[in-house]
């Protein structure tokens, strides 16, 4: 049997439960506490909404009208982002009850395609943001006119010209999916003015 002392052995023993005891302990604290993910250059989101659309010089200038929006957001800086921002806006006629003497919104779209800032606000619990865009549209309205009385039928239009949008709204959580909320207006810009333009109310998905 050996003779040789159980001194080294019980220290590397000892050492070994230490060094374990530390691992498990960085182990735990990082689980507990997982570090800060890294900012998000690229953002983006998708919503539906419903809203107002308004046709200038037309017998029934608002009516119902739906919206669908995409943007993708590139961060510059920790508050302000370029936003590319796509919004679809259609409505106008209601079949429902609708009087056949009564006059009519008419069919109505209005698509616009915008590029401008996005100023962002982060807190604990979101994001509050606000934007605004310029870019191209393209807006066309079909089968308006007044009652059948007045004899007033507006040939359909359709239109390209400079676009341009707004939006504050809010969006939760800080990273990854949240849900967002938003006021949303875009419209287009003709010789005369705001030929057509959309307020909607819009809530959808931001990653």
């Amino acid at each position: 049997m050996s003779d040789e002392p159980l001194t080294p052995v019980l220290e590397e023993s000892a050492s070994l439960r230490v060094a374990l005891l530390t691992a498990l302990t960085i182990t735990l604290t990082a689980l507990a506490h997982p570090a800060a993910a890294a900012p998000k250059v690229f953002t983006g989101a998708l919503a539906v909404g419903l809203g107002v659309s308004t046709e200038r010089d037309v017998p029934i200038t608002a009516a119902a009208a739906a919206t669908l929006s995409a943007g993708a957001a590139y961060k510059v800086t920790k508050d302000t982002s370029i936003l590319l921002q796509g919004t679809l806006t259609s409505g106008g006629e209601l079949p429902a009850g609708r009087i056949p003497e009564a006059a009519r919104p008419g069919s109505r779209r209005l698509a616009t395609l915008t590029l401008g800032p996005q100023l962002s606000r982060e807190s604990s619990n979101g994001t509050r943001f606000t934007s605004l865009g310029l870019g191209i549209g393209h807006a066309q309205i079909v089968g308006a006119r007044g009652t059948t009385q007045s004899g007033v039928f507006v040939e359909p239009r359709r239109r390209v010209g400079v676009s341009l949008d707004a939006s504050i709204g809010y969006r939760s959580g800080r990273q990854g999916p949240g849900l967002q909320v938003a006021l949303l207006f875009h419209g287009l810009v003709t010789t005369l003015g705001l030929g057509a333009s959309t307020v909607s109310a819009t809530a959808g998905l931001a990653f």
